[in-house]
């Protein structure tokens, strides 16, 4: 499989200046394991672990991807893949999965493996260089010159609110209240919209509650931006953010905001 992904197996390195970045052929792919069999709470461990092997600094020489497999019990294994971000994105870390849970499970039931499907890492820069070269770039461009916040308006970063986690740990799980869960899906339903967007306006409505000077609120918002048929194979970094520009009036009722 990553011999297959070839835009998983790029380094990034300088020129005069200039970042490029290469295909690097890693003909022996490690795949670490840790018997945790004899620990008294091996699932609490294996999780301590992955987070530790999380936080460890991936090179920009490569490799940029890890595998490990980690035995809580004679007949239990966790798999865990941690990719550097810059290599690829949460719908490229599906494709790499589903490809080896079908070349384990062809291997195991003795079935040929079906062609890998991957684009190459050529394919994800010419997609990119042919955007940039067409008409759409330029309309992209001018609708965002003209639909970006004001410069000139206050940061709200909420620094005073929220104690920020270390730059290189991520940040602890919440878990929503069951109540809370069964009011969004019953709102997201009667308003014929996704959970997410329910989500979404609540971040958005705390946001203009923690003190914002004035009616707007501005979320980075995460999107794919797998917009063209041959960006659907790629298994690259092809995700971008765009800024989420609200009026949150104070009198409004939620619903209708």
């Amino acid at each position: 499989m990553v011999r297959e992904a070839e835009p998983l197996r790029a380094a990034f390195f300088q020129v005069d200046g200039q970042v490029f970045q290469k295909a690097v052929d890693y003909p022996d792919v490690e795949l670490a394991r840790y018997d945790l069999t004899f620990s008294q709470d091996p699932v609490q461990d294996a999780y301590r672990l992955a987070s530790s092997i999380q936080r460890t600094v991936m090179p920009f020489s490569g490799p940029l991807f890890k595998f490990v497999l980690l035995q809580t019990r004679v007949d239990e294994w966790y798999w865990f893949v941690c990719c550097h971000h810059i290599v690829i994105d949460g719908i490229g870390l599906a494709f790499v999965c589903h490809r080896i849970a079908n070349v384990y499970s062809a291997m195991a039931s003795g079935a040929p493996i079906s062609p890998g499907f991957f684009g190459s890492l050529s394919d994800l820069v010419d997609t990119e260089s042919e955007y940039e070269a067409s008409t759409d770039y330029l309309d992209d461009q001018t609708y965002w010159a003209g639909n970006l916040p004001p410069e000139s308006e206050p940061s709200n970063r909420l620094a005073h609110a929220v104690e920020r986690p270390e730059p290189d740990q991520s940040s602890a799980a919440v878990q929503l209240d069951p109540s809370t869960v069964a009011g969004i899906s019953a709102l997201s339903r009667s308003l014929g919209v996704r959970r997410s967007s329910v989500i979404t306006a609540a971040c958005a409505l705390l946001v203009r509650g923690f003190g914002s000077e004035g009616p707007e609120v501005a979320l980075d918002f995460p999107v794919s931006r797998r917009v063209r048929p041959e960006a659907q194979t790629v298994v690259g970094m092809m995700s971008g953010v765009v800024p989420v520009v609200f009026k949150a009036s104070p009198g409004s009722a939620v619903a209708d905001f």
